[in-house]
C-alpha cells in the first residue's frame, strides 16, 4: 500500500493512508485518548512536525459513524526497516496498524532506491 492511497480492510472498512496535516492535531489527540495513552501537548506538536528528508510520518483515516476518523499514526526514519512509532486503533479499524506500517516501509524503501 502506498501513502496517499486507499485500501479496504478485511472487515470492509475503507482505509485512507496519507501524509498528516496540522489540522490532524485533534484527531491525533482523540486517537491517543482512545488508546488510553497520555501525551503532552508538546509531544503532539512534535509528531506533526518533521523533516521529510529524514523522516516519514503518515496517518490512516476511515469513515466511521458519519465522520472521517484518524485510526492510526506512524513514523519511520530514513534507512530504517520498521516504524519507530506506530499507534493504531485496531479495535475500531482492524488491520489499520499493519497497513500503515507497510505504507511507511514502502515509502522508505522507494526513497532509498531513488
Amino acid at each position: 500500500m502506498l501513502i496517499d492511497d486507499t485500501t479496504t480492510l478485511p472487515d470492509g472498512l475503507h482505509l485512507r493512508v496519507r501524509l498528516p496535516h496540522a489540522s490532524d492535531r485533534a484527531g491525533l489527540r482523540a486517537l491517543l485518548d482512545r488508546l488510553g495513552l497520555e501525551a503532552e501537548e508538546l509531544d503532539v506538536a512534535r509528531a506533526l512536525r518533521f523533516d521529510p528528508a529524514r523522516r516519514t510520518v503518515a496517518c490512516a483515516t476511515a469513515w466511521i459513524d458519519g465522520e472521517e476518523r484518524l485510526v492510526a499514526w506512524g513514523a519511520i526514519d530514513a534507512g530504517r526497516h520498521a516504524p519507530d512509532l506506530l499507534l493504531a486503533d485496531d479495535a475500531t479499524a482492524p488491520g489499520a496498524g499493519g497497513a500503515l506500517a507497510a505504507a511507511l516501509l514502502e515509502r522508505v524503501e522507494r526513497s532509498a532506491a531513488a
